[in-house]
């Protein structure tokens, strides 16, 4: 016999402990990078930088993070405790919330951007490790809990309760459960809202032996989703209906509601008592957000048909918004992305997500799109920032053979950089020159790109130069 556990709170991974300080990588220009987590010691502090491999090698790998970039120190009893962040200097500055910052305190949630590298500080126990769900998204320890909890009651017949706001994913994680449990029969849905008086007897129990929730979840799952939306009736149906399910053994309950049930609330206690055995509660969105880049990559693959890389812009707005529709308005956006992308990589912040996201007021999407965006000719002759007006170079030709190199590769390997060599070859083609003197040539040919307006869209790694594929670039062919 299975035991009947009241208000219990599930998925207790091996280890939980006191919880620690973590920093955990959500967004990174290499996608191997994106998970990787540091604990914060709060006596000691942690220090951020290209040449601190505190989130593991090659992390802080970016010519825009110094090697002492910043630093996460304990802030006093005196102080109110916590953390609190210090820019320690750096040539690009450090940003929190979106905002630049020489020094913030800091709170569970918060998103941290050191170069093109965005890290959230979150909350989890010490000896927690983050592992792969197939079928659930997310690397943090929200997600491993919820994971764990299904993990543990999946394959049992004990009715399951999953609470949480609207759009956070109680329909998925019941489909979830249904096809981890093995069970041959389909799983039906119910929504509990709809069913009023004489429609909810017919539904939940039919007419006869033919029909009825009971005859068509024969072998399955059956999910009452927002019970707690339910009139009277259609409780003392379901009522019957759970007792049917569980004396049988024939049908699994699953139900949902968007609070808990609590005695005296709009749930009946005979039904309130069968339904909160195993209780899964789903954390929303916006506290945890180290989940949502995973989730976006598997909204992406859906939507797309293969995986895509969101670009640096994308996943900053995506990390600072609050979700107020949770996982359901993440997926309507990732999807408004992939169709205003036309086939590009990576994928961008485009005018119908930011509207989607608020970042606009609706009638100046198209206008504010326009004045964010860079505007490049594929030949090199001429280009437009932000809000500027056009530059011509054609009359320059080393500059505009140099543009336009950097257009095409942009166009075609966004993120990858033309190397000095490569920038050589493509601005003094005839030219025969000796490296050292070609590497000043390039440097002061670029530098004069800057001058005259692309200082925010040319980029130095190591590697070479790049135009950034994280700003709004349009190239157009003339």
């Amino acid at each position: 016999m299975e035991t009947t556990r009241e208000d219990l709170t599930p998925g207790d991974v091996d280890g939980l402990d006191q919880p620690s300080w973590w920093l955990c990588v959500a967004y990174s220009d290499d996608i191997a990078n994106i998970g990787h987590r540091a604990r914060v010691d709060v006596e000691r502090g942690l220090t951020l930088g290209r040449g601190v491999d505190v989130l593991g090698p090659g992390v802080f790998d970016d010519a825009r993070v110094s090697r002492r970039h910043a630093r996460i120190e304990p802030l006093s009893e005196a102080d109110g405790g916590g953390l609190v962040l210090r820019d320690l200097g750096s040539h690009n500055g450090t940003r929190v919330g979106g905002r630049q910052v020489s020094r913030a305190r800091l709170v569970a949630g918060d998103v941290i951007a050191i170069g093109r590298t965005l890290l959230v500080l979150c909350r989890a126990p010490l000896r927690f490790s983050p592992r792969p769900y197939p079928g659930i998204d997310g690397c943090g320890f929200t997600h491993a809990q919820i994971a764990a909890a299904i993990d543990k009651v999946a394959q049992r017949s004990t009715t399951v309760l999953l609470v949480g706001e609207p759009g956070s994913g109680k329909g998925h994680l019941a489909a979830e459960i249904h096809r981890r449990s093995g069970r041959p029969g389909p799983l039906i849905t119910v929504e509990c809202g709809v069913f009023r008086g004489e429609q909810a007897f017919h539904r939940l129990l039919g007419d006869d032996e033919r029909s009825g929730c009971f005859v068509e979840a024969r072998g399955g799952t059956l999910f009452l989703d927002g019970i707690d939306e339910a009139d009277a009736d259609f409780q003392r149906c379901a009522l019957a209906l759970v007792d049917r399910c569980e004396s049988s053994g024939e049908v699994r309950v699953l139900a949902s509601s968007l609070a808990e049930l609590t005695s005296g609330g709009p749930v009946r206690e005979e039904l309130r008592a069968r339904l909160v055995r195993w209780v899964v509660r789903l954390a929303p969105l916006r506290s945890r957000r180290e989940d949502i880049p995973a989730l976006a990559r598997a909204f992406v693959e859906r939507f797309a048909g293969r995986p895509i890389d969101l670009n640096f812009r994308l996943a900053c707005a995506l990390l600072h918004h609050d979700w107020p529709g949770n996982v359901r308005e993440l997926e309507a956006t990732i999807e408004r992305v992939v169709i205003d992308a036309d086939e590009c990589a990576p994928l961008r912040l485009s005018a119908g997500a930011r509207h989607l996201l608020g970042l606009d007021p609706p009638e100046n999407v198209a206008a504010v799109a326009s004045a964010a965006t860079f505007s490049i000719a594929a030949s090199g002759g001429w280009f437009r920032p932000p809000q500027g007006e056009r530059v011509a170079i054609d009359h320059r030709p080393t500059l505009a053979r140099l543009l336009g190199a950097l257009a095409r590769q942009a166009r075609s390997d966004p993120g990858e950089a033309l190397s000095l060599h490569e920038l050589l070859a493509a601005g003094w083609p005839d030219e025969e020159v000796i490296e050292a003197a070609g590497t000043n040539r390039v440097y002061v040919a670029l530098t004069t790109l800057r001058k005259l307006g692309l200082r925010a869209a040319l980029v130095r790694t190591r590697a070479g130069y790049l135009l950034d594929p994280g700003l709004d670039l349009r190239f157009v062919d003339e």
